[in-house]
C-alpha cells in the first residue's frame, strides 16, 4: 500500500511516536490537529502569537501523539492503570 502524502504536522507527530504514521493515523492526524489547535485558543483566549509557533507546532505534536498512542481501550484522559490477578485488583488514574 502507498503511503499518503505527509505534511511537516505528520512529520513532526511521526517524530514525537517515533516512528512512522499509518494511513489511518495520517488522518486521524489531520482531524486531532484541529481540535488540538482550538484548545490552544482556548486556553489562551486568543490565537498563538507567530513567534510561538514553532511551540505551538510541538505542542500540537506531542497531543496528537499522545492520542495516537493510546489504546483503544483505554478511557480517554487516564493516567495509570493497575491491574493485578490475586485476589483481583484493578486502580485508574487520572
Amino acid at each position: 500500500m502507498e503511503q499518503m502524502d505527509q505534511s511537516p504536522l505528520h512529520d513532526a507527530v511521526a517524530a514525537a511516536l517515533r516512528r512512522c504514521l499509518t494511513d489511518d493515523e495520517i488522518e486521524q492526524a489531520t482531524h486531532l490537529a484541529t481540535g488540538a489547535h482550538a484548545l490552544i485558543r482556548g486556553h489562551l483566549g486568543q490565537d498563538p502569537p507567530d513567534e510561538a509557533s514553532d511551540v505551538v507546532s510541538y505542542v500540537v505534536a506531542q497531543m496528537i501523539a499522545r492520542a495516537l498512542s493510546r489504546a483503544g481501550d483505554v478511557p480517554a484522559g487516564l493516567a495509570s492503570l493497575t491491574a493485578t490477578t490475586g485476589p483481583f485488583s484493578l486502580a485508574h488514574g487520572y
